[in-house]
């Protein structure tokens, strides 16, 4: 029976509960746990901000990127690819701007005439030249002249080497009107240029001073034009030294042939003729 019963030691060695303390074992039980899981989302939603965050400025950056290149491409515009088949003739820059000029007044024909001092003016027994500098130029067939120039062809009275190239002349242009600059006692003020192809209309191989007559396309002056000895005959054209009849030149397409310096200078010297 004594086996049952504590000690007075043993009792007074146990841990004495005093009122109203809570059991450590309830107390420890009754503790609020905490979720593993609620950090790991927290981690999650900050990793998701950050990458979100880069990714938007990538975003923007990239297309601030592509507005800058393509307003630089819009400022810069493309250098046209330079052509390989050069064009003589067709430009401003066969012969030089005119710096000078001279008077010359012949007797066949009877006129007086201004010109560039750089052109030369040769006088026949019966006719006139007139040359440009040398210059280069491609013609209508496509044929390379290093040595060219504009010539101009003065006389009175047709020849029949003349009325040939005359007579076959088919009018490639409506004819333009040209004012003399200072016409002599009874000359016109006013005449008639008009552009010629030899047989045909698509290409222009003289000019020609045709007075009274207005031209259009197609139209011909015929080969007994210009046969009176008081005719003037008045023509020019694009020549080199193989050519050896006077009115014999060089076919040109027609924007060729009113492009260049030369022909315009030409222009200037018809308008300078005074005609007695």
């Amino acid at each position: 029976m004594e086996d049952n019963k504590q000690s007075d030691e043993e009792f007074f060695n146990e841990p004495l509960d005093l009122p109203g303390e809570p059991d450590t074992d309830d107390w420890v039980s009754s503790m609020p746990k905490r979720s593993w899981k609620r950090p790991i989302i927290i981690a999650v939603v900050i990793i998701l901000i950050v990458f979100g965050g880069f990714f938007a400025w990538q975003l923007l950056t990239d297309t601030n990127d592509t507005d800058t290149t393509d307003q630089a491409t819009e400022q810069v515009a493309p250098t046209p690819a330079a052509s390989n088949q050069a064009e003589p003739g067709a430009s401003e820059d066969d012969i030089p701007a005119v710096t000078s000029t001279e008077q010359a007044k012949t007797s066949s024909p009877r006129m007086e005439v201004t010109y560039p001092t750089n052109w030369t003016l040769t006088e026949g027994e019966d006719d006139v030249t007139i040359e440009s500098p040398a210059f280069g130029f491609t013609t209508a067939n496509n044929t390379v002249i290093d040595d060219g120039v504009f010539r101009l062809y003065l006389r009175q009275g047709a020849r029949e080497s003349d009325s040939n190239y005359i007579g076959r002349g088919v009018a490639s242009l409506a004819s333009e009107s040209l004012t003399y600059t200072d016409p002599a006692l009874g000359q016109r003020e006013d005449t008639n240029v008009s552009f010629f192809g030899l047989d045909r209309s698509d290409h222009i191989s003289f000019l020609f001073i045709a007075g009274n007559f207005s031209l259009s396309v197609g139209d011909t002056l015929g080969p007994d034009f210009g046969q009176a000895p008081d005719t003037y005959i008045i023509a020019g054209g694009y020549s080199s030294p193989a050519l050896e009849d006077d009115l014999e030149m060089h076919s040109m397409s027609p924007q060729v042939f009113q492009s260049t310096n030369a022909y315009k200078q030409a222009l200037g010297i018809i308008r300078s003729l005074r005609l007695f």
